[in-house]
């Protein structure tokens, strides 16, 4: 998603940790995001951006930390979409896939047209046997993405697995 900036010393390291983030260097993007976050702890996009190349690096405690942080500083903000998702991430890498599921639902509930957590909520209700919240939650997140080939298996799977498969 494209942020707006308002510029200064936190939001310009805050795009430099984006710039190695984007060139798929999470580790490297650590040191900006958290110079952005110490600059300006309040800033909550610096915070979801580091919590979520903490997550990708390995350090879910510390992603949980600064998720946690971020969910707080952005309130009901299409940004708090991607907090509340990454933070279902953090759950579901500790097997709390209620507390995953919640988090899920708290971002397709900001962010309707969010197809990666349709997806995955579909896939943690799966998990816990609620099988309409599923195929509900999968129908969607193909709907949204007709192109996303993890969405197309799990929906298949699902249909399988409940024996409703469509010829």
């Amino acid at each position: 998603a494209t942020r707006s900036w308002v510029w200064g010393p936190a939001p310009f390291s805050g795009a430099l940790g984006e710039a190695y983030h984007n060139f798929g260097d999470a580790r490297a993007a650590l040191t900006p995001f958290r110079k952005a976050v110490e600059i300006q702890p309040g800033f909550g996009v610096a915070q979801e951006n580091l919590g979520a190349a903490m997550l990708e690096t390995g350090d879910v405690a510390g992603a949980a930390t600064h998720l946690d942080r971020a969910i707080q500083l952005l309130g009901r903000t299409d940004d708090a979409a991607d907090a509340h998702y990454l933070r279902a991430k953090v759950y579901k890498a500790h097997s709390e896939l209620r507390q995953a599921a919640s988090e899920l639902e708290k971002a397709v509930s900001i962010r309707p047209g969010f197809a990666e957590a349709w997806s995955d909520l579909g896939d943690a209700r799966r998990v816990l046997q609620d099988a309409a919240g599923s195929v509900a939650a999968l129908e969607r997140a193909v709907q949204l993405k007709p192109t996303d080939a993890v969405a197309q298996y799990r929906l298949g799977a699902e249909y399988l697995r409940q024996d409703k498969a469509h010829l």
